[in-house]
């Protein structure tokens, strides 16, 4: 697909980033369940399906798996049968998954969990790295600018569909029942099915934009690296170091498995996602216990995903500037640092400050990410 063959190479490389940044916005759609998950429990509540806020950990930890095992399996299939296919599945799930909790919020948690997680996971899962790949390429030279724009795509998500989901759902601020801890207004949970279709809508038109600007930079050579290439026994090769940025080097799959350093950086991301995933999915589960107000707790979301951004764009700057391994350094000491602030909230909230409790440790976890 050709839509942009007058333009020059570097022009057509700057729509197909601009593409990926709106592919990744929409998949960031994600970082919403903490944000919806309690208007989902809620509804489901008010129609005796008796579920616990808590159960929204499962939304998160099931679509971060679907991810996992989605994204080796679609970068395999995109180099067979090229990234369009992938990404047009990739976005039918992800859009898909998000206008069937239509119907699955009126069957049950359960059904949530195998379409919002499940579906929802396998779909951003697929084009996620695949839309990374593709993009990057255009400018070898910066790949960490690159991905960290495209990334911050990604965590700028919530920015863009909390604030929609808030409005649509609770225009009027309705203040959270002090004494369930929960929505109780009939409107309002009436409305909950009907913003997945919203939602769907503005997604699925996103992402046809951001396909339609995607295309792939002309093949050029590609260094293969063999087997032979690489021996961990000598440590002069530990390392598969590329010192010309503007050449490919096509690394096989076996040979990235014989690399210690795989497993290490595979490690560390596995880690690190565990905070992720509860403090996303559960920061208001946690924030209407001493905060009545909605629109704060969207505005703590809306900040949190800020920070996500900025942080993401910033730490791919400074892997162009050095090596991946001293940025990663650096963001999981922080991530450290914001761990131990939860002795620092559990302060604040026992002096009555939970506002400044659940935005001060939302900004400092996200920009850790």
């Amino acid at each position: 697909m050709k839509l942009f063959g007058c333009c020059t190479d570097t022009a057509r490389g700057v729509l197909c980033v601009i593409g990926a940044v709106l592919l990744h916005l929409t998949y960031g759609y994600f970082y919403t369940v903490g944000n919806i998950s309690p208007y989902i429990v809620d509804y489901m509540n008010y129609y005796n399906m008796s579920v616990q806020h808590t159960s929204a950990v499962w939304l998160t930890s099931v679509g971060y798996s679907m991810q996992a095992i989605a994204m080796p399996l679609a970068g395999w299939i995109a180099t067979r049968i090229g990234f369009r296919i992938v990404v047009i599945c990739s976005c039918v799930l992800h859009s898909g998954s998000i206008a069937l909790t239509y119907f699955a919020v009126k069957w049950g948690f359960t059904a949530v969990v195998l379409i919002y997680g499940v579906l929802g996971g396998l779909g951003f899962g697929a084009g996620y790295s695949v839309i990374l790949a593709v993009a990057s390429a255009w400018f070898p030279s910066h790949r960490g600018l690159i991905v960290g724009l495209v990334l911050g795509g990604f965590g700028g998500g919530a920015l863009v569909f909390t604030p929609i989901q808030t409005a649509f759902i609770n225009p009027n601020n309705v203040k959270i029942n002090s004494t369930t801890k929960s929505f109780t207004d009939a409107d309002l949970l009436n409305r909950v099915p009907y913003a997945f279709l919203l939602l769907a809508g503005i997604t699925g038109s996103l992402q046809i934009i951001g396909f339609l600007l995607m295309q792939e930079k002309p093949k050029t050579d590609v260094q293969p690296i063999s087997s032979e290439a690489f021996d961990e026994n000598h440590h002069h090769n530990r390392y598969l170091v590329n010192l010309d940025r503007e050449k490919t080097i096509d690394v096989q799959p076996l040979i990235v498995l014989q690399a210690s350093d795989f497993y290490l950086l595979w490690l560390s991301v596995c880690f690190s996602a565990v905070p992720i995933t509860l403090v996303s999915a559960l920061f208001k589960v946690a924030g209407i216990q001493y905060i009545h107000d909605d629109l704060f707790l969207t505005g703590v979301s809306m900040a949190a995903s800020v920070c996500n951004c900025v942080g993401r764009v910033l730490w791919g700057i400074a892997c162009d500037r050095f090596s991946f391994k001293e940025p990663r350094q650096k963001s999981l000491s922080y991530c450290g640092l914001a761990s131990c602030s939860c002795v620092t909230a559990a302060f604040l909230c026992s002096h009555r400050q939970p506002p400044l409790t659940f935005l001060g440790r939302s900004i400092w976890q996200s920009t850790t990410e």
